[in-house]
């Protein structure tokens, strides 16, 4: 793992150096609790600097329970917490993974091939190439994980590359830049297993609203932009105003609570194996920034929202 991340490190200090990407001078959390984010002054020394990315992602993902600025209503979560105790079926209706390699092997073929890798320097490219035995014992691994229903403990850590928002934010605020995740590529792969069979429970049994149309097959969003250009047109022909609200809510996946999605999940007949690893899937995040000046250590625990892509 310290060879994966000094080469990943190496990488982005070239690019960095070449790009000038992320700015070096940053503004750092002035605030006495560290779980709430008040940008300081810039800090025209890097040193101090750079640290600016991990306070803001530690103040962001702090779930501030039992503070009376917890964005929660505490009393609602615990009852969300005590329905999510409460005994539930044991078996899923989500069928279990068949026994044989294909559906890996399968995976492993539509993994996109130029992703960035993460802590553990593992490319999709190399996974592809890997053969006949490397989809056996990857397959392996992963029954275990499903028989066991826990995720190894590398998968909790994750990397995290700052992406400029754009729109005139200040380019010296951590906040102003959305933390893509760089997850370890079985957990993608992992993840992706588990995506299918949660597919076709929800297009199956009808779970979802009709207005979704991402991430679903047969339903991809400019179909959505087509149908909305139809609907206006058709109204402006017969003399009808159209109304229209674009919403995008900020730090959407970082705000979401944790407890509250499982228990949405459990209540759509989602339970079993499938549940418990989607559970497992977010119990504990630790990140690192991806940033020429930012060492490996430090890891910023993540307490609360989901990651936000890979």
């Amino acid at each position: 793992m310290n060879t994966a991340w000094q080469l990943l490190h190496d990488h982005k200090s070239d690019e960095v150096a070449g790009k000038s990407q992320l700015p070096s001078q940053m503004r750092i959390n002035k605030s006495l609790d560290k779980r709430l984010w008040s940008p300081d002054h810039i800090q025209r020394d890097p040193t101090p600097g750079k640290h600016g990315y991990h306070q803001y992602r530690y103040a962001l993902g702090h779930d501030l329970i039992g503070r009376p600025t917890s964005p929660w209503d505490e009393e609602e979560a615990t009852r969300v917490q005590a329905d999510l105790d409460a005994p539930h079926p044991s078996d899923s209706p989500i069928p279990d993974p068949q026994l044989n390699t294909r559906p890996t092997r399968e995976e492993i073929k539509i993994l996109p091939s130029d992703k960035a890798a993460s802590t553990d320097g593992i490319a999709n490219r190399i996974l592809q190439a890997g053969g006949e035995h490397a989809v056996d014992m990857i397959y392996m691994y992963i029954m275990i994980i499903w028989e066991v229903q826990t995720y190894p403990g590398a998968w909790a850590w994750a990397l995290i590359q700052p992406i400029y928002k754009d729109g005139g934010k200040d380019r010296h605020c951590p906040s102003s830049y959305r933390g893509i995740y760089l997850l370890n590529t079985l957990t993608k792969l992992f993840e992706g297993l588990i995506e299918s069979r949660l597919s076709q429970f929800t297009e199956k049994h009808d779970t979802l609203t009709s207005s979704q149309q991402g991430s679903r097959t047969s339903r991809q969003i400019h179909d959505a932009i087509y149908a909305h250009i139809a609907t206006v047109q058709q109204n402006k022909l017969n003399g009808i105003p159209s109304y229209c609200c674009f919403v995008d809510f900020a730090t959407a996946y970082p705000s979401v609570h944790r407890t509250q999605l499982a228990l949405i999940l459990k209540n759509y007949y989602i339970t079993g194996k499938i549940w418990h690893l989607l559970k497992e899937n977010s119990r504990k995040v630790r990140i690192q920034v991806l940033h020429a000046l930012i060492e490996e250590g430090g890891e910023v625990d993540i307490l609360s929202g989901v990651p936000e892509g890979s």
